[in-house]
């Protein structure tokens, strides 16, 4: 627990990374390549492309003419096999880690462990993944991840969001 770890290109994630090659053009950020291709930035958004792109040492920092993979995120990508606990979910990526309390009252994660992984984007700055788990059945975390994905939770999703 809490060692860094790079859940994206981690063998034991469910799926295979999917995505789009990208060669970075003059002025573009991540951000840029975030709101072009997922219709928004956040740092969940931001680090699954990091984590799909380990050569991307900093955050503010990319290359031009350089290929960035932005990978395709789909509720399976979500999904996190190991061996303790054996399936967690991917919540969601956050500039401090007092973020977690969002789910801390959700019923469907009732039971769950709630879990905090820093996670460095760039020299000087970290931010914090939150996991849940264990689940039972691959079925049970999806079931979760749609449930919080209606109610506009998971920031992987901002097209779901809930207008209030």
């Amino acid at each position: 627990k809490g060692e860094e770890r790079d859940l994206f290109t981690d063998p034991k994630r469910t799926e295979e990374v999917e995505g789009e090659s990208i060669k970075i053009e003059n002025g573009w950020t991540l951000s840029t390549l975030s709101k072009r291709f997922y219709g928004a930035a956040n740092p969940s958004l931001l680090e699954m492309i990091l984590a799909a792109n380990p050569q991307i040492t900093d955050l503010n920092r990319i290359q031009v003419g350089h290929s960035i993979m932005v990978p395709k995120i789909k509720e399976k990508s979500l999904l996190i096999e190991a061996s303790d606990p054996p399936l967690r979910i991917h919540l969601g990526t956050f500039p401090d880690r007092d973020q977690i309390r969002i789910f801390r009252d959700e019923p469907v994660l009732r039971g769950k462990e709630l879990e905090v992984v820093p996670r460095r984007v760039s020299p000087g700055e970290t931010w914090y993944r939150v996991l849940a788990g264990p689940f039972a059945t691959q079925e049970e975390a999806l079931q979760s991840i749609r449930f919080l994905k209606q109610k506009g939770l998971l920031p992987f999703f901002p097209a779901s969001r809930k207008e209030s």
